[in-house]
């Protein structure tokens, strides 16, 4: 039982309607956030077509992955299940959304704490904190579809 296993369940748990729907209004909601602050002209003409691609994609991916994740989690904190795995997707969402663009590009949390000259200096602007935000994301939703922590309804 690997990642077989927890790809059942998270196919489980979308096929219910209400955490299907979840997942895919917070994921709608996470990407138009990063559209609305996001300028991308700037970020075009700042870092290159190549860079404003692989920002988008990356951005679509985290926003699709914190939908599943919010829904998954939402079903923990109903059952009250609460184990490690919640507080791992909370930091990965946060890393993902505390950098989701050049400072200058974006309106971020990270330039909101004066961090735009620490995200200027690494060599991808930022994007290391939306891959780190997808892989800890990642992470998480195989911990909350781990059989020894899952006890789904069947």
């Amino acid at each position: 039982m690997g990642l077989k296993y927890n790809w059942q369940m998270l196919g489980m748990h979308l096929a219910q309607p209400g955490y299907a729907v979840l997942s895919l209004v917070l994921s709608l909601l996470f990407f138009i956030l990063v559209y609305l602050v996001t300028d991308f002209d700037v970020l075009h003409g700042n870092l290159g077509s190549v860079h404003a691609t692989i920002y988008v994609v990356l951005n679509l991916l985290l926003a699709f992955v914190f939908g599943i994740y919010f829904s998954l989690f939402t079903k923990e904190l109903i059952g009250k299940r609460w184990h490690h795995s919640g507080v791992t997707g909370v930091v990965g969402a946060s890393a993902g959304v505390m950098v989701t663009g050049c400072a200058s590009c974006s309106l971020t949390l990270a330039a909101l704490l004066g961090l735009g000259s620490f995200i200027a200096l690494l060599p991808f602007s930022g994007l290391e904190f939306s891959i780190l935000g997808v892989a800890l994301l990642l992470y998480s939703i195989k911990k909350l579809t781990d059989p020894k922590m899952c006890a789904t309804d069947r």
